[in-house]
């Protein structure tokens, strides 16, 4: 059997949840489609070969973090199952958690909390506000484009010479609305650089002043990065 299609197994099982079975009937159907006056291997036959085959896999080494080493102090996992039928599983299969009498005793052991890169509950509630409000809004720049604050002033002003008018109090609202957003966004800005430079600066890019002013559109990979910062277990 060609060696492209081992690997295209291990590579779909890899990615998501691949039994042999299904993986086995879409090639089946491949050769089928095309017309090969040969037929694929059954469901039995392929298991085998390929399980002979990763046995030769060079996978030693593979999963060590070039920058942790082999044994990180947090990991973040996403596994995926390799999938086979039900009448291969043995009676001695167990559960990972089963006690051996062999097994390690750690009596004294508890969860080591605070792994959070963001331990302050303050600052994660207040990134989260922040990268979940509505963007800014036309009514708080106005017709000639000014920022928020001179609007706002012009808005109340206008407001109570009672010559604005309900038009003249939506603007100040939403001017209003945008300062607030602002002035979060330069408090979680200070307490974030405490925290990492780095992190501070995209947060700052994304999130900060000029992007909020210029209305430009945030990507949602840095909108759940951030996301994650606040909750996942991270060191920078």
């Amino acid at each position: 059997m060609a060696h492209d299609l081992l690997d295209e197994y291990t590579s779909a099982y890899t990615s998501s949840e691949t039994p042999f079975v299904g993986w086995v009937t879409v090639v089946t159907r491949r050769y089928e489609i095309n017309a090969s006056d040969k037929s694929f291997l059954s469901e039995e036959m392929f298991r085998a070969i390929w399980f002979s085959y990763a046995r030769l896999q060079q996978l030693n080494g593979d999963m060590k973090c070039p920058e942790c080493g082999p044994a990180p102090e947090t990991v973040i996992w996403d596994g995926v199952t390799l999938a086979f039928s039900r009448k291969h599983v043995l009676s001695s299969l167990r559960p990972p958690t089963t006690l051996d009498p062999d097994s390690a005793t750690r009596g004294a052991s508890q969860y080591l909390g605070k792994q959070q890169l963001l331990q302050d509950v303050t600052l994660r509630k207040l990134v989260r506000k922040i990268i979940a409000a509505p963007a800014l809004t036309s009514a708080a720049l106005g017709e000639d484009g000014a920022e928020p604050g001179e609007i706002a002033r012009e808005g109340i002003q206008d407001d109570q010479g009672a010559e604005g008018g309900q038009k003249s109090k939506e603007i100040a609202q939403a001017a209003k609305v945008a300062i607030e957003h602002i002035d979060l966004a330069n408090r979680a800005l200070v307490q974030l650089r405490a925290v990492h430079e780095g992190l501070a600066e995209l947060f700052n890019e994304q999130f900060g002043y000029e992007a909020y002013i210029s209305r430009r559109k945030v990507s949602s990979v840095f909108r759940e990065l951030f996301v994650q910062v606040g909750l996942a277990q991270v060191h920078l």
